[in-house]
């Protein structure tokens, strides 16, 4: 198996973050340390080789996300410090709502056009560590094309929260969709997240598309973040239509219960008779992430990557979330080893 890493990552380093509940600021919880802590543990397992991104250009973010996005990452840190004279961060002061989304030309009147949440912020060092993160996914992916079996893109930031149009939740480009959109000249793609969070930007960019099937076990967003998406009854539409499966799981749920779910999850994705498998890989299910709500204790990751190994399908699995510092790193090589057959 190869690891696909990048130490530009490091450039994307957020202080603090928002806490909706407490009503005040916290110590940002997608921090550097996630990803070094993650390599550290896969290379004492020894569980493959650290290999670098390959270089993309530009049009290959565009395959997925709208251009307009794009030139507003590459515009806005400029135009922010001519305002401001602060480099950042950047974050929203007002929202586009319904019936009030219109663009504005201003660069930064668009924050909140493109940014759904004020923790995700634009920092000096945030759009390059993205382009890499993503090109992380590619690589991944190419990976798979050329014949390997198994590939880890070890990405940060993560991405599955970014959509076509707009970013947050901690994530700017959705690294799992544009490894998927990489396989469609090869294939049928199917993407599992199995991250804590609803995947709503990769939801939402293959919702129409009945090329692409997307199934995701998730907190359940009546009470879970993101809260507007991720329910049951969100099928896709016109093409899309049954492509679209979604697994809201109730607080609290334990091992036993999500390996149920997690079966009827692969019975979909056999049916749909993939050629390749994308895995959005949350590690914040485990019972002790800060941020988390579900009860999968460490030892239950072997068993979760052995379930998804036995699809037999080529797998590229994209890093989303998982926050413990302490505990991300053995979920992640426990994933791995159980997938892989170690």
């Amino acid at each position: 198996m190869k690891i696909v890493y990048s130490e530009k990552h490091l450039l994307h380093a957020p202080r603090e973050e928002m806490d909706g509940k407490a009503g005040r600021f916290r110590p940002h919880m997608e921090v550097p340390e996630r990803a070094l802590g993650i390599l550290a543990s896969l290379r004492e397992r020894r569980l493959g080789e650290t290999v670098p991104p390959r270089q993309y250009a530009l049009e290959v973010l565009t395959g997925v996300h709208d251009p307009g996005l794009i030139d507003f990452y590459r515009r806005i840190l400029p135009a922010w410090e001519a305002r401001t004279g602060k480099p950042g961060p950047v974050l929203p002061d007002v929202f586009a709502l319904r019936g009030l989304d219109r663009r504005p030309e201003d660069p930064v009147r668009q924050v909140g056009y493109y940014c759904f949440d004020p923790q995700t912020p634009l920092l000096p060092g945030t759009w390059e560590a993205a382009c890499e993160a993503a090109a992380c996914a590619v690589t991944g992916a190419d990976l798979l094309l050329e014949g390997d079996r198994l590939a880890y893109a070890l990405c940060r930031p993560p991405g599955h929260h970014a959509g076509r149009d707009y970013y947050g939740g901690y994530c700017y480009l959705n690294n799992a969709a544009l490894a998927a959109r990489r396989f469609l000249a090869r294939g049928r793609p199917a993407i599992l997240d199995i991250d804590y969070h609803h995947g709503n930007g990769t939801q939402d960019i293959f919702y129409a598309s009945g090329e692409v099937l997307f199934v995701s076990l998730h907190a359940d967003p009546n009470s879970c973040y993101p809260c507007y998406s991720g329910y049951r009854e969100e099928r896709g539409t016109g093409e899309g239509r049954g492509c679209n499966l979604n697994f809201p799981l109730p607080p609290g749920t334990g091992e036993q219960a999500y390996r149920e779910v997690l079966a009827q999850a692969l019975e979909q994705i056999r049916a749909f008779h993939p050629d390749f498998l994308v895995v959005s890989l949350g590690v914040d299910t485990v019972q002790e992430d800060p941020v988390g709500g579900l009860r999968l204790p460490v030892e239950s990751f072997p068993g979760l990557g052995g379930m998804i190994a036995r699809l037999a399908l080529p797998v590229l699995v994209v890093q989303e979330g998982g926050y413990s510092l302490r505990l991300s790193g053995p979920c992640v090589a426990g994933f791995l080893a159980g997938l892989s057959g170690r």
